[in-house]
C-alpha cells in the first residue's frame, strides 16, 4: 500500500494518506488548491497541476471547490508596494547621535545603507599615512 503525504501553503505536513483517503478528502475539500501531495519517495505536485492530478490520483479537482475558491479569490485586495528613496545628509545625523542610525531609519520603516565616504577620507587613514611616513623617513635617513 502506497502512502501519501500532503503539505500546506502554511508548510505544515499531514498523512500518511492512503490513496482512497487522500482521493476523499480532496472531494470533501480538505485541501486548497495550492496545497500538495506526494507519494512516498517521490516528488511533491501541487493540485493546481490538473495534468499532475489525473495523472497521480486519477481524478480531477472537484468543481464545487474550484467555484467557492474562484469567488475567494475575487474579493482579495490588492496592495501597491512603494520604494523611497531617501539622501541623508552627514549635518542631519548629528541629531540623532543618541541612536544609532540603523534604529532611526528602522523606526520610520525604511531600509537603507548610509553612504559611504571615500577611505582616503577618513581621519585613522591620515593618522596612519603619518606615522607610517614618519617610519619610513626614520629608516631611510639613518
Amino acid at each position: 500500500m502506497t502512502r501519501w503525504l500532503v503539505r500546506t501553503t502554511t508548510n505544515q505536513i499531514h498523512g500518511p494518506f492512503s490513496k482512497e483517503d487522500l482521493i476523499s478528502s480532496i472531494q470533501d475539500g480538505r485541501w486548497e488548491q495550492r496545497d500538495e501531495a506526494c507519494c512516498e519517495n517521490h516528488y511533491w505536485f501541487s493540485f493546481n497541476e490538473a495534468e499532475e492530478l489525473r495523472r497521480q490520483l486519477g481524478i480531477n479537482w472537484p468543481e464545487h471547490i474550484k467555484a467557492s475558491m474562484d469567488r475567494e479569490e475575487e474579493t482579495d485586495e490588492i496592495t501597491e508596494v512603494e520604494t523611497k528613496t531617501i539622501r541623508i545628509e552627514p549635518d542631519s545625523l548629528l541629531t540623532n547621535v543618541s541612536r544609532p542610525i540603523s534604529s532611526v531609519f528602522i523606526q520610520q520603516g525604511v531600509e537603507m545603507e548610509p553612504e559611504r565616504d571615500p577611505w582616503w577620507s577618513h581621519p585613522g587613514f591620515w593618522v596612519f599615512f603619518a606615522i607610517l611616513s614618519a617610519f619610513l623617513s626614520a629608516i631611510f635617513l639613518s
